[in-house]
């Protein structure tokens, strides 16, 4: 139908193969060559630091100034864009050239113009030795996730309630955006912590005190489980919603098992669906977490295999059993290697 919307009746070029390069911007070419980019900083400098979302704020006075009386954001999308992509840069300058939060050693970005709402920014941090977050104590000095004394910081205070306030969601509105299956898929609210946790191959706990401090956002009371964690500093300067968080965990790899191989449970015994689906993974490490996921999908009986680990010629013992047990060199299975069997 829309080869003949176009006009083209004599079918000389319906169904014709056109094959972008990777110059154009968007193509899959494209995309996939900035894919690999990305994981080769990952392979040379290591797992992010940071992940931070900026997003378009359609009231910053730049914007609202230029508007003519009786118009919106919505119709001054070009006074929008130019605004945002100036904060942008500026926000680039302040954390990357000026190291607001240390010496960046590689960095990764990508902008979303969403067909319903606003421009956003995501990023990723690497950071150089110098500047990496040791512990709990270090999160709390870049990032927080509470409400502020409002009689103290006035104006840092309201921009909190006004940008980094979730939902209301869950038992308070059923109907809110983030819900799916009855639940918040941001896993909000969250829980009460007096302190600042690190765990395991997830994102930290933060600081999130019972300390009384309420206010009053769309229509519900909310207290610093709805708290998105943000950066003081950062939010002061830019007035927007800038998501702050700590980029410690290996989970994301879930997120690829689920985009790649889709229903693979279904299709596990299909000649064409795995050899047409793969993951590059730069660590071992990354390697044993798909594994694992992926191999808790399969229907079948799971077999366990162990590697019988030596060293020629080690008569001081320098490499006992347990070392050499431990280690997962490149193109070596792992010391216990799980597998499904049809």
């Amino acid at each position: 139908m829309d080869t003949l919307a176009a006009g083209e009746h004599r079918g000389l070029k319906a169904g014709k193969l056109v094959v972008l390069s990777k110059n154009f911007s968007g193509s899959d070419r494209d995309v996939q060559c900035r894919f690999m980019d990305a994981m080769s900083l990952v392979a040379k400098y290591g797992k992010p630091d940071y992940f931070l979302i900026m997003t378009c704020n359609p009231y910053w006075p730049e914007i609202t100034e230029l508007l003519l009386p009786g118009q919106t954001h919505q119709d001054r999308p070009d006074i929008v864009t130019r605004v945002y992509h100036a904060k942008l840069i500026d926000f680039h300058d302040f954390v990357i050239k000026k190291g607001f939060f240390g010496k960046v050693a590689a960095w990764a970005h990508v902008t979303e113009f969403q067909k319903r709402g606003l421009s956003h920014e995501h990023f990723l941090l690497i950071m150089d030795s110098s500047s990496k977050l040791s512990g709990p104590d270090d999160f709390d000095k870049y990032i927080s996730a509470e409400l502020l004394d409002e009689k103290k910081c006035p104006l840092l205070h309201e921009f909190v309630c006004k940008h980094m306030m979730h939902g209301p969601c869950g038992v308070l509105n059923r109907n809110c955006g983030c819900m799916q299956d009855g639940a918040c898929r941001f896993r909000y609210p969250k829980q009460f912590s007096e302190t600042t946790e690190q765990e395991k191959n997830a994102y930290p706990i933060y600081r999130r005190r019972n300390d009384g401090h309420k206010v009053f956002v769309r229509k519900k009371w909310l207290d610093n489980r709805w708290v998105v964690p943000y950066n003081p500093t950062l939010l002061m300067r830019y007035n927007c919603h800038i998501n702050v968080e700590v980029s410690s965990s290996i989970k994301g790899c879930k997120y690829l098992y689920k985009y790649v191989f889709s229903d693979l449970a279904m299709n596990c015994t299909s000649i064409s669906y795995m050899p047409e689906r793969a993951i590059l993974s730069t660590r071992n490490e990354y390697v044993d977490s798909l594994n694992a996921v992926m191999i808790g999908k399969f229907p079948e009986n799971e077999n366990v295999y162990y590697s019988h680990d030596s060293v020629d010629d080690d008569s001081t013992n320098n490499y006992p059993l347990n070392f050499l047990n431990s280690i997962t060199p490149n193109c070596l299975p792992p010391h216990e290697l799980k597998i499904n069997v049809q």
